[in-house]
């Protein structure tokens, strides 16, 4: 039982990430034209979870 509680907050901490990432790039994709720039992101924290968003994703997003 302790550890689908674990996962369960694992994932709830994951998606706060996304979202906060989503809502940066929402706010930054107003003030800039990002068709031309490089959208390879790279985010760590100090949990040592680093994640990676897919630029071909972001760029369809932000069309």
């Amino acid at each position: 039982m302790d550890k689908l509680v674990d996962d369960a907050l694992l994932l709830v901490e994951q998606n706060f990430y996304f979202l906060h990432v989503g809502k940066f790039f929402d706010k930054l994709s107003k003030k800039e034209d990002l068709s031309s720039k490089n959208l390879n992101v790279r985010k760590e924290y100090s949990t040592s979870q680093i994640y990676y968003f897919n630029p071909q994703v972001i760029q369809e997003l932000l069309k």
